[in-house]
């Protein structure tokens, strides 16, 4: 399939009509970079299969890594060809050229990411595992990317493997933060600075090379604490406006404050009348009540604060958010939460968990933890009986829910019914894997980022101090040199078999657009060789995160009621 789209794409370029010297040259260029690509990709095709979880459930990094090619080559040929329809009014020749040329930058990026995959494949020590066994930062993957031009990614063609909707919005999300940036790094007054917007956004709306130069610049040096500020002003506060104008109005929708007290809770592990005293989380930021949100479409007996006639639910599901664990919160998965519980009918109680840096691992899995304990003991104030608990967790959350799991293993408190995973991330530290490698083309969750991530979670981020004069301060040339310690509760995927082996079902969703694909695929693959009942649901097309995207992409939408559907299956399960 793959040798057949290479022939057609180079006989295409073939048949195109000559013209000016610069024109030719460009479309020469792209020619033999294609024709290098197709030796490549054919030998990658080659051993991609023995990296799949099975013959059903082929997506792989090095599957999607090709597959995300394609679409730049398509797009190329269209930028070569002579413009048609409205493209002709606002396509100038010089336009025109700066694409193509721009596609070659991409393409050669791509050929930089083959020859890394290769690499990989060679260098493996583990036949068909897609994570190298070592956690250093100086592997093929963390190389290849020093080595890739990131403006070729971020010019005009900016989510270029995007569906339309997404893609408009990664250009919106780009200008956004390159004017945060400007405003943020300003040494001028406030007053100043907000005046200076308009000026910069009119710059950045019309010069995308000016656009892509500041954003790379935000990619390489911006710290994990812009990031998060960032986060919590743009994306939280806007999914609340629009969940507020679009949403369902649920009749609960309201704050639970969980307070630390003593706790004790059955265990198979722990005899005696009071059973498993559960720790107070105090780690790092000391003795806090931890703050959960609870929905429900329908007030039900039991709820604090609420009087009804509606029975108890038996089932209770546990939502545990995403955010790289340093941002978000349960009010900005509102937008998909409460169609959630409109489907399902059951309620839903999300954890607003400490975040990193401040409050760095273990104090997200400590809360965590508590509150499900605590959950297990007084489920009846939340309108259940807690007699079928389901965890849900996208990204970061789904690394927290499994990390729970474990932990209530190793506690013998008694388990979950189910877990549902959203495009989970299983690993917290710096190995090579081939599907981290579209980190180098996502500009929401970028590669340098995810990086920043780990470090942060894993306690090493160092607050620097700089001097705000309109510069982001570069970023240190050791910066991922700290090694994040092997532990399990931080990097499930890590766990021991005697301890996966006790895991209930468990169903993992990822795309093939997310960075963390091929952890899920591992993770699903230890599951499946522990005898556990596991399914990975691999959607096509979307990237990480598309859960905040199901009120503008329609896509987006029906991948989110699939995870509804997952839920209700995991429901089922145990009814």
């Amino acid at each position: 399939m793959s040798e057949e789209k290479i022939t057609k794409s180079l006989e295409y370029i073939k048949n195109l009509k000559l013209g000016d010297a610069i024109y030719n040259s460009k479309i020469q260029r792209l020619y033999l970079q294609i024709l290098e690509s197709k030796k490549l990709i054919l030998e990658i095709e080659n051993f991609a299969d023995a990296y799949s979880f099975d013959q059903f459930t082929p997506e792989n990094g090095f599957r999607s890594i090709i597959e995300i090619y394609f679409i730049a080559i398509a797009q190329a040929l269209e930028a070569c060809d002579k413009p048609k329809g409205i493209r002709k009014f606002f396509m100038t020749r010089s336009r025109q050229i700066n694409d193509i040329q721009n596609f070659c930058g991409i393409v050669d990026n791509f050929l930089k990411m083959f020859y890394a995959l290769l690499e990989f494949h060679k260098n493996s020590k583990v036949k068909g595992s897609l994570i190298a066994e070592e956690g250093e930062s100086d592997n093929i993957v963390a190389k290849t990317y020093k080595d890739i031009n990131l403006l070729s990614f971020y010019n005009q063609n900016i989510g270029f493997h995007h569906e339309t909707p997404t893609s408009l919005q990664s250009r919106q999300f780009s200008l956004i933060i390159t004017l945060f940036a400007d405003y943020y790094y300003s040494g001028k007054n406030l007053m100043v600075r907000i005046l200076s917007i308009p000026m910069s956004a009119i710059k950045y709306f019309f010069s995308d090379h000016a656009r892509a130069l500041k954003h790379e610049d935000v990619i390489r040096n911006a710290d994990i604490e812009f990031l998060r500020f960032a986060s919590l002003f743009f994306v939280s506060k806007l999914s609340c406006y629009i969940q507020n104008i679009f949403s369902y109005r649920l009749k609960v929708n309201k704050e639970i404050k969980i307070a630390p007290e003593p706790l004790q809770i059955l265990s198979s592990k722990y005899s005696g009348l009071n059973g498993l005293n559960v720790s107070v989380p105090q780690t790092h930021i000391g003795v806090r009540p931890i703050l959960c949100q609870l929905y429900s479409s329908k007030t039900r007996q039991g709820m604090v604060g609420e009087k009804s006639s509606v029975e108890p639910s038996k089932t209770l599901i546990i939502h545990v958010h995403g955010g790289g664990f340093y941002t978000n919160s349960p009010q900005s998965h509102e937008v998909y939460l409460r169609d959630w519980v409109v489907k399902l009918d059951v309620p839903i109680l999300a954890i607003k968990y400490s975040l990193a840096p401040k409050a760095p691992f273990p104090r997200a899995l400590e809360e965590i933890f508590y509150v499900y304990c605590w959950v297990l003991k007084h489920g009846n104030l939340l309108g259940t009986t807690a007699e079928n608990i389901i965890l849900v967790g996208d990204s970061a959350g789904a690394n927290l829910i499994t990390a729970l799991t474990i932990k209530c293993i190793e506690s013998g408190v008694r388990l979950p019914q189910g877990l549902l995973s959203i495009y989970g991330l299983f690993l917290s530290n710096y190995s090579a894997i081939p599907s981290m490698m579209m980190g180098f083309v996502d500009m929401n969750l970028n590669y340098n980022h995810i990086l920043r991530i780990f470090k942060s979670y894993a306690g090493h981020h160092k607050h620097l101090k700089f001097q705000r004069n309109g510069q982001i301060p570069k970023a240190p040339v050791n910066e991922f040199c700290d090694k994040i310690p092997k532990n399990h509760h931080m990097s499930p995927i890590l766990a021991p078999d005697d301890i996966i082996k006790q895991f209930p079902k468990m169903i993992l969703l990822t795309t093939t657009l997310d960075l963390c694909l091929d952890e899920n695929v591992e993770f699903a693959k230890k599951l499946r060789r522990n005898g556990v009942d596991v399914k990975l649901d691999v959607i096509h097309g979307l990237i990480h995160g598309f859960n905040h995207m199901v009120k503008v992409c329609s896509k987006s939408y029906n991948a989110s009621m699939t995870c509804a559907q997952h839920l209700q299956d995991l429901i089922n399960h145990h009814t």
